[in-house]
């Protein structure tokens, strides 16, 4: 630690002893009443024993707290301006299998962190790092600012809180769920907001009485829990963390499903419908980066069975076409060749096999992209040089599911995410860096008039001979303007 007595005009260096333990996210704050004393949270994801203490910044001293009952992991340590000797510790308890969370409580001491004891729990995840800040006027508020959804507002201490966010339009989007018959009509999943419906391409929007986003494991905040049946585009499904949501209404309205699928013991990374009908899908499964399976329903989420995936498994994603014949792909989208992570069921339920990478030469970090939406046999390779050579990325194409692959050739992508256009499977989109291909991916070039990056809630449909694209962008959603596929690099995009 350094020390500035002179308003930062010098420094000097306090040894601290013991030292901090590491973290993957530490916290600071200052006792009001006695700034000399600094409090500290080491938070590590799964973690049952809560790293968090004091620090003396006089002398360097660190005592460490206590709170193993807890079984749970401190986030930030916050000291009450109002009652001297009351800290306040936001925490997160995780399963110790799954490592999926369970609760966040709120611990408290009142002895300066000599003993804790549990105060209440949160109802839901509010941002990383839960910014505690006691109301310095009136004693008893507290407010906890969130990622996008305004504050939330305790008037008793902690033991209870209510949202405040009246007015808020847009909010943190995190997922899109596009009807594939009309464009215009489209569901807008956002982070602690309801849900959104629009019938008119988002010119106007209703909320939809749906909450499975609430509270969920951390392994899920960046991946997609809604699926929309291709072949009946009006039945989508979601989940929480305990259940299955259901909506034939074209998300306008959900309900949840008596279901016997494990929630308890793994937790979800992709789910898909699979074929043309409403009933059968698929969920990857994982528990704790370990034990992948892929979980088929042909009921429409009520019964369950499982496949696994043996050996060192990092498949996150699921890919198939839109026939009852189609293949099933789970894979991941970045991977060393020689790790098992591209496997395949030739039918709904089969047994998965591995697909290895068509090149396996040192070096080379493989991208897969999902399968081509017209063809679900068609995939394609990136084989990018992550060493100091650098050599040129190589492509690879295979039109039989994997049984045989040939080279495409080389591509400037890098550093790229890429799509298979929905209308022409020469056109590719980097939905990271927002450029486009029209040669199979030997040619990435940019649009100068698009500067958003379309990872999040990436969605593509072909409607009328027409490509349209969805994403979400900071503040709602951007929807590319349609042209037919061949115009789309002339005419450019309209966010």
């Amino acid at each position: 630690m350094v020390e500035s007595n002179d308003g930062g005009a010098t420094w000097s260096n306090v040894e601290l002893s013991p030292l901090l333990p590491q973290g993957d996210y530490r916290s600071f704050e200052q006792d009001p009443a006695q700034p000399s004393t600094l409090y500290f949270a080491a938070y590590r994801f799964g973690s049952q024993v809560p790293t968090s203490g004091r620090i003396d910044t006089r002398t360097g001293a660190v005592t460490f707290f206590n709170d193993d009952a807890c079984a749970c992991s401190h986030v930030r340590v916050v000291a009450d301006p109002h009652r001297p000797g009351r800290l306040i510790a936001p925490s997160v308890a995780f399963d110790p299998v799954s490592q999926a969370v369970l609760r966040r409580p709120l611990r408290e001491s009142l002895d300066g962190g000599a003993t804790w004891r549990e105060l209440a729990a949160l109802p839901r995840k509010l941002e990383n790092d839960y910014r505690w800040l006691f109301d310095p006027g009136q004693p008893g508020r507290i407010y906890l600012p969130t990622a996008g959804a305004g504050i939330y507002r305790s008037d008793d201490d902690g033991a209870t809180f209510a949202g405040h966010h009246a007015g808020m339009m847009a909010g943190v989007v995190t997922d899109l769920s596009v009807d594939p018959r009309n464009p215009d009509d489209f569901v807008v999943v956002r982070q602690l907001l309801p849900m959104l419906h629009t019938a008119d391409g988002g010119v106007s929007f209703s909320e939809v009485e749906a909450d499975f986003y609430g509270d969920m494991p951390v392994a899920y905040e960046d991946r997609s829990r809604v699926a929309r049946a291709q072949g009946d585009p009006d039945v989508l499904i979601g989940f929480d963390a305990q259940a299955f949501y259901r909506s034939t209404d074209g998300g306008r309205s959900w309900s949840r499903m008596a279901s016997s699928f494990p929630f308890a013991s793994v937790w979800i990374d992709a789910i898909r419908f699979i074929g043309a009908g409403s009933d059968k899908i698929a969920v990857l499964t994982q528990q704790g980066g370990e034990n992948v399976q892929m979980h088929w329903s042909g009921d429409g989420g009520t019964s369950w069975a499982a496949s696994p995936l043996e050996g060192n498994v990092l498949a996150r994603r699921i890919g198939s076409g839109a026939d009852d014949a189609t293949p099933v792909y789970a894979y991941s989208e970045s991977y060393d060749p020689l790790s098992t992570t591209l496997w395949k069921s030739d039918r709904f339920g089969g047994v998965f096999k591995y697909m290895p990478a068509p090149m396996t030469e040192l070096g080379f970090e493989w991208t897969t992209l999902p399968p081509d939406p017209t063809d679900a046999s068609r995939l394609l390779f990136f084989g990018v040089d992550r060493t100091s050579a650098r050599r040129p990325t190589q492509i690879w194409e295979t039109l039989d599911a994997g049984t045989t692959w040939h080279s495409l050739g080389e591509s400037n992508l890098r550093n790229g995410i890429a799509v298979i256009d929905p209308c022409d499977g020469r056109t590719l989109w980097d939905i990271a860096y927002v450029r486009v291909s029209r040669s199979n991916g030997q040619l990435f070039q940019y649009d100068s008039d698009t500067i958003q990056s379309m990872k999040t809630g990436f969605q593509a449909i072909c409607h009328g001979g027409k490509s349209h694209l969805f994403t979400a962008v900071p503040g709602g959603v951007g929807i590319r303007q349609p042209e037919v596929a061949d115009t789309l690099l002339k005419d450019g995009y309209d966010f």
